[in-house]
């Protein structure tokens, strides 16, 4: 809030000075031309004060990235430091490395899609939806999902099914879940150790689905209104000790066959450029769970991602954090 106000005061004194400028010219037009009749000729018809206009504009929106970047530097030299505590582990950098390329990864980024194979009534209902508009309906060539009501519904429908498989790869790879705040000041839960505890499980922080409200303004801001484009709905996050147990998860998905990995960003590479998530790093992926289950519900053309975070890392996530790199992220619209 206190950043908000200050980029208004801000902006107050710009048209202040915007306003000082146009006065003057006023002036020297009616004192030194003598009619104020050409004013708009002494002006050029209004071109400076448009050029004036787009120039503080432009310098306002550069001065509010750096005082945005000034905000987030603190927090980017923290995972700086973290980084440089796990980055000797060149082994298990360079094993992600060899597994990420194996994956067969496709050029082109994935959209949400509506199977065409699934000959079920679920999908029907997707691809002949009465209520659909036009925009909204599947394109005849790609089936890409065109409405949002359309992607949360397979998302939630299909997040059960991605939380199966992400308890399967934790318990593969020494993978901890976060819990929410307990009285025993603890922050995670280990899924080897959880998942025969009815209670610890109660407590465990689950992706779940996106919120609705985040999904509109990146689809606004970012994804020009096209909803295929929108990748995180259905999401779940694994945390770890050490890249050694992260390398070991991404070979529990490679040998997944239930599993299509459509994309992953390795922010662990050392090719990562660190300010656009601030100094974060983790190792993401979009996938597409392809299961009989799946197949037949219609929802195996759905991308869902999967994070996996070292808890190093994730400590440092705190919600003011997080909230200035949001507002860093609005500032460089993505």
């Amino acid at each position: 809030a206190g950043f908000v106000a200050r980029e208004a005061f801000l902006a107050q004194i710009l048209v202040l000075v915007i306003a000082s400028f146009v006065l003057i010219e006023l002036l020297f037009a009616v004192l030194v031309v003598g009619d104020a009749w050409r004013v708009r000729e002494v002006l050029g018809g209004g071109r400076p004060v448009v050029i004036l206009f787009t120039s503080i504009i432009l310098l306002c929106r550069a001065l509010m990235l750096y005082r945005g970047k000034q905000r987030i530097n603190r927090d980017k030299k923290a995972y700086d430091a973290c980084w440089e505590l796990v980055k000797d582990d060149t082994s298990s950098l360079r094993q992600i490395q060899i597994i990420t390329a194996s994956l067969g990864i496709p050029d082109e980024k994935p959209r949400q899609a509506i199977p065409t194979k699934s000959s079920t009534r679920t999908t029907a209902v997707f691809l002949k939806h009465k209520k659909m508009t036009k925009h909204q309906a599947p394109d005849a060539e790609d089936h890409v999902v065109r409405s949002l009501d359309q992607l949360y519904c397979i998302a939630l429908f299909l997040q059960p099914l991605l939380l199966t498989k992400v308890k399967q790869w934790a318990l593969a790879s020494n993978g901890h879940f976060r819990l929410f705040e307990t009285s025993e000041g603890l922050k995670y839960a280990k899924w080897s150790d959880a998942r025969n505890d009815p209670a610890l499980i109660r407590k465990i922080k689950w992706g779940g689905v996106k919120g609705v409200d985040r999904s509109i303004e990146k689809l606004c801001r970012s994804y020009q209104s096209q909803v295929s484009k929108l990748l995180d709905v259905c999401r779940e996050c694994i945390c770890f000790d050490t890249l050694a147990d992260i390398t070991r998860c991404l070979e529990a998905v490679s040998r997944d066959l239930e599993v299509e990995v459509l994309r992953c960003k390795n922010r662990f590479s050392g090719d990562y450029t660190v300010w656009e998530t601030c100094g974060y790093r983790d190792l993401m992926l979009n996938l597409r769970i392809v299961t009989s289950e799946s197949i037949h519900q219609g929802l195996d053309g759905h991308v869902c991602e999967v994070q996996l975070v070292l808890k190093s890392f994730m400590d440092l996530r705190t919600e003011e954090g997080h909230a200035r790199y949001k507002m860093y992220r609005d500032l460089i619209g993505k």
